[in-house]
């Protein structure tokens, strides 16, 4: 499984002989089931020549709990203790499109340090994916947990994070891949030991470089970009290094959040534009803090 081409001359569907009717959502993405095999099949809306092959979940856990902002319900089934489902309604699938081009990328290949994609499903309401489930959460939330331990660089455990950290993001650079969106969140805990085991997940801003690619959208989280994404100048993967250094930051310090007075409403606090203004042109960073 992974990515192919089914050799289609046009975008009749009547050439792909799977057997069952295709599931349409945002007018361009469409999923099939195959009867003869256990995998989900899709053709990315930004190439209709492609065809995108992920593994089959099974069954869908009725959705409940919390809706997140982009409408995805995140659910965990107690049948199904390792994993954690995240259901989005098919009006929004169109969104994560990028998200599974990309797995299908890693699952070609051994990617070290990223969370699993373990499948995709679907149900009349939803797009299902099945992730690996971290039961110690975000490496932000942990931090905070540990701040006492991992607050100076020198500590074993922080090195052995950050050291997890780059393995990934250096297996993804040798595939073409951009993260953009490489920060303390988006890092997920696996254990609670003296060396903790991490995972780089969230694929939804990342993106596959092809030579000859320019690319300059001013993709990812606020404090983590770099300056040529605040001003919408053409980037490679080298914005990741940057987003790297400020996990640097985050990961010395315990998880602090970064300028807490950007946007803070306090007189004098840099807005969000300013803000990224003074990256792009000033050289602002945030500054580690001395060894006690």
């Amino acid at each position: 499984m992974g990515d192919h081409n089914d050799g289609r001359k046009d975008g009749n569907l009547a050439e792909l002989t799977y057997g069952c009717a295709p599931h349409t959502f945002g007018a361009r993405l469409i999923l099939l089931k195959r009867k003869d095999m256990a995998s989900f099949h899709l053709i990315p809306p930004d190439n209709p020549d492609r065809l995108i092959s992920l593994p089959y979940a099974g069954r869908v856990p009725a959705p409940h709990g919390r809706k997140l902002a982009n409408t995805t319900i995140p659910v965990r089934d107690p049948a199904q203790p390792g994993r954690i489902w995240k259901l989005t309604p098919w009006e929004k699938a169109e969104s994560i499109a990028g998200e599974l081009a990309i797995y299908a990328r890693l699952m070609d290949s051994a990617a070290p340090g990223v969370v699993a994609l373990l499948g995709i499903s679907g149900t009349s309401g939803h797009l299902a994916r099945a992730y690996e489930f971290a039961p110690f959460g975000e490496l932000s939330h942990f931090l905070r947990g540990r701040h006492r331990q991992l607050e100076l660089l020198e500590s074993a455990p922080a090195r052995h994070i950050l050291m997890q950290v780059a393995a990934a993001m250096a297996g993804l650079h040798q595939r073409g891949i951009v993260h953009r969106d490489l920060k303390a969140e988006n890092v997920l805990v696996f254990d609670n030991s003296a060396l903790p085991k991490v995972k780089l997940g969230d694929f939804d801003r990342s993106i596959e470089l092809t030579p000859g690619t320019v690319i300059n959208a001013p993709v990812g989280s606020l404090f983590h970009m770099a300056p040529e994404l605040h001003s919408a100048q053409p980037y490679d993967h080298r914005v990741d290094l940057f987003a790297f250094g400020i996990l640097i930051h985050e990961v010395a310090h315990g998880g602090a959040r970064l300028f807490p007075q950007v946007a803070s409403g306090v007189p004098g606090a840099l807005t969000t534009g300013k803000f990224a203004t003074a990256v792009a042109e000033d050289g602002l960073r945030p500054a580690l803090a001395s060894p006690r």
